[in-house]
């Protein structure tokens, strides 16, 4: 059985909570390891390894996903998503951008265990890295962009916009919604629906270089860097973002 819904991301919304919630639910599957980005750095080994490999334990559960953060920056993914899972449908969490940026840095710095002497700040990392940096941190927030690049592959009606933000406000709603949207029981409720899961956990204090937030200054910096993606996916969206620049 292959994937009848995939969702591409953003990094850093919330995409390992969903992945745990849907390993919960009865009527989804999706593979013991996460993320399987198999049309980014896999897709080499064929589709019949993927299927076997990620889905050969798929026991008749309704809803078949997969939560691969590569695929949405990534269009060759999509264009090799489209040609095997041409129905599937297509799920992106999103948060404010410059917000999920700066969680994207600080995740980058925890993971390869640097000392607070060894940590580069966002500004250091755009200056010292130019549009390659710009693109890696930055780039997974430009919405409408990715967006855009997913409409030329999978209808409107395939595509689900999730928001992170709705996420924070209420967890069940957001849940009912996505169940919904795979046609699965909307009343299910994970025991992980109120726990924080993934980076940052608020009692690892590793993730102390968080707390303090983005500097002011650099967020008025990157500003200028999205305001017109949003307003571009504000109207993709027929949803007020103007919040996402404050």
């Amino acid at each position: 059985m292959l994937p009848n819904f995939v969702h591409i991301g953003a990094p850093k919304a919330a995409s390992t909570w969903l992945w745990k919630v849907c390993g919960e639910h009865p009527d989804i599957y999706v593979p013991e390891a996460k993320p399987v980005n198999f049309f980014v750095g896999e897709y080499h080994n064929g589709i019949d390894w993927y299927e076997s490999t990620h889905y050969g334990t798929w026991n008749g559960e309704r809803a078949v996903g997969d939560l691969s953060n590569g695929y949405m920056v990534y269009e060759r993914a999509l264009e090799r998503c489209a040609r095997h899972l041409g129905r599937a449908k297509i799920l992106m969490t999103v948060r404010p951008p410059i917000e999920r940026s700066f969680v994207h840095w600080g995740h980058f710095m925890w993971r390869r265990k640097f000392t607070p002497e060894q940590v580069m700040s966002m500004e250091q990392i755009f200056k010292r890295g130019g549009f390659l940096h710009f693109m890696l941190w930055l780039g997974p927030s430009l919405y409408a962009m990715q967006l855009k690049r997913v409409y030329r592959y999978f209808p409107k009606e395939q595509v689900k916009i999730l928001w992170y933000e709705e996420l924070e406000e209420d967890p069940e709603s957001f849940l009912a919604d996505f169940f919904g949207f795979l046609e699965v029981d909307p009343n299910f409720r994970p025991g992980i629906l109120n726990r924080y899961v993934g980076f940052p956990s608020p009692d690892n204090p590793e993730t102390d270089l968080l707390k303090r937030g983005i500097d002011p200054e650099m967020k008025e910096r990157l500003k200028p860097l999205v305001r017109d993606d949003i307003e571009e996916f504000q109207e993709m969206t027929g949803r007020d973002l103007s919040h996402w620049l404050e």
